[in-house]
């Protein structure tokens, strides 16, 4: 997301704003949003020369994580482009998300976890050391 980002924001330097979006060509976007997806998985697979990661296939590692596309985090930007807005908007929490084929995230929250057993314990601890003396 951050080199999407600085891409961005480098190719717009110096141009006007009827320009900014534009590559040289005249190419709408400066580093298109499925470029970096694909950096960022099958390049980084690639200069980590690890085969089995950077796609979904029988035998690969498998972790993905899924967004529900009609949260409002998402809205206007999702139905123009999936991709970019998720790497471009401020996206919710992953709906589901699996590691080397096991749900790790369920709905939104730690599967293997109870978060607000966590949450109240956590807040205790806090309370706890931080009291100010009465």
């Amino acid at each position: 997301r951050l080199a999407l980002l600085a891409a961005r924001v480098r190719g717009s330097i110096g141009k006007t704003a009827a320009d900014a979006g534009k590559y040289e060509d005249g190419e709408r976007g400066f580093f298109p949003a499925n470029d970096a997806f694909r950096l960022a998985t099958v390049g980084g697979a690639s200069v980590l020369c690890r085969d089995e990661l950077g796609h979904l296939a029988p035998g690969a590692a498998a972790d993905f994580a899924m967004f529900r596309t009609d949260d409002i985090a998402l809205a206007g930007a999702v139905a123009q482009d999936p991709v970019a807005a998720l790497m471009l908007c401020d996206p919710p929490r992953a709906d589901r998300v699996y590691v080397a084929g096991r749900e790790v995230i369920h709905d939104g929250r730690i599967a293997a976890l109870d978060e607000n057993k966590l949450a109240a314990d956590f807040n205790e601890l806090v309370t706890r050391r931080f009291r100010r003396p009465s």
